[in-house]
């Protein structure tokens, strides 16, 4: 009899383990899946938005499909101007409204721009005041506030560097690993999107001469 309660016990602990790992791996599924249907409707947006030739039309874009995810206290692109070294902000949006600005950074002084300029890398900033102190001057000025958290992309179309997508929060530690993957992602089509809007608007310049 207590070797047969025994088995039972046994066999109820095998059970409820299996019942676990069944668990695990539905749920294991279900991000995966979860994660692929995230990856296809980013790649879908990213393709839509390369087919715009508008570039205030692409950033009001790029808010509608991230400000659901994270938060996009400024969300703004840079254009790099070759001649006059600098990165020229003039598509910005801030607390959610695309503002008119005429905002720039000269890539011969310290600052985030010329960072990411001069390294052709992202920078991604959690606590501003914590790790680069001597560089929240140059927040402020440019934007006029200061954030707390800050993500820097290179856009680069065929390693040609054009310009820097940028997104900052008032808040520390905004930005998860997930958050920031969308980003990098998105930062490659935002490339693409300026390079073609770019592309036309000197090409309509050229046919009204």
């Amino acid at each position: 009899l207590k070797q047969s309660i025994k088995l039972m016990k046994i066999g109820d602990s095998t059970q409820r383990r299996l019942i676990k790992t069944q668990n695990q791996l539905q749920d294991a599924n279900e991000q995966i899946e979860k994660s692929y249907n995230n990856l296809k409707a980013l790649s879908q947006f990213g393709q839509s938005i390369t087919a715009s030739l508008d570039t205030k039309a692409i950033i009001l874009s790029v808010l509608r499909h991230i400000q659901p995810m994270m938060s996009t206290d400024i969300l703004a692109i840079g254009m790099y101007e070759e001649e006059k070294k600098v990165i020229k902000y003039k598509f910005c949006v801030k607390q959610g409204a695309y503002v008119p600005s005429l905002a720039s950074e000269s890539l011969n002084d310290k600052n985030f721009s010329a960072l990411c300029y001069q390294d052709k890398a992202e920078i991604i900033v959690q606590d501003l005041q914590k790790e680069y102190p001597n560089l929240v001057s140059s927040i402020r000025q440019l934007w006029d506030e200061t954030t707390e958290s800050l993500s820097y992309f290179p856009l680069k179309v065929e390693d040609r560097f054009i310009g820097i997508l940028t997104v900052q929060s008032h808040e520390k530690n905004a930005y998860s690993e997930n958050q920031l993957n969308v980003l990098r992602t998105l930062a490659s089509y935002i490339g693409i999107a300026i390079d073609n809007a770019d592309a036309y608007k000197n090409l309509s310049k050229k046919n009204k001469q």
